[in-house]
């Protein structure tokens, strides 16, 4: 389930929820533990080349992603909530081949209790254009569609 908001207070937003079959504790790990991350957080068919992250307020990431067509994809930023099992925030900016950050937005997952499954809500924002919104859209689901699979693994 999918929605966007074109003229929020932020500007330009992207809201996306899923429910998992897991309870919100688990589904932070897949978060917030490398190990995981790893092996799903990215669009199908990409892979992760290089992701750093220390998972505190303040805390900085860094993952370089390889598309289909052998394109370098680099994204970084600081984490700015991290609420074990309910909520994490982070800043986001894709970095160009010289290592200029572009525009930052804000990401915010929530994890939520529904009887024995996760709601998880991710918002981002403000987005740079509906381009762009569009673009993660379809970015963030297809990353989202892996997760359900591995966490089924785990």
């Amino acid at each position: 389930m999918s929605s966007t908001k074109p003229n929020s207070q932020d500007g330009i937003a992207l809201t996306i929820t899923r429910i998992f079959k897991a309870p919100p504790a688990l589904v932070f790990k897949m978060w917030t533990d490398l190990e995981h991350t790893n092996r799903w957080c990215c669009p199908t068919g990409f892979t992760i080349l290089k992701c750093t992250a220390d998972f505190k307020v303040g805390g900085t990431y860094d993952t370089v992603m390889r598309s289909p067509d052998n394109t370098e994809h680099h994204v970084s930023g600081k984490y700015r909530v991290v609420e074990q099992d309910t909520c994490l925030e982070f800043t986001h900016a894709w970095v160009d081949p010289d290592g200029n950050r572009g525009h930052e937005s804000i990401v915010t997952i929530r994890f939520e209790e529904d009887g024995d499954t996760t709601r998880l809500t991710l918002t981002q924002s403000p987005m740079e254009s509906e381009i762009a919104r569009d673009m993660h859209q379809s970015g963030w689901e297809d990353t989202l569609n892996n997760l359900g699979p591995y966490i089924a693994t785990v």
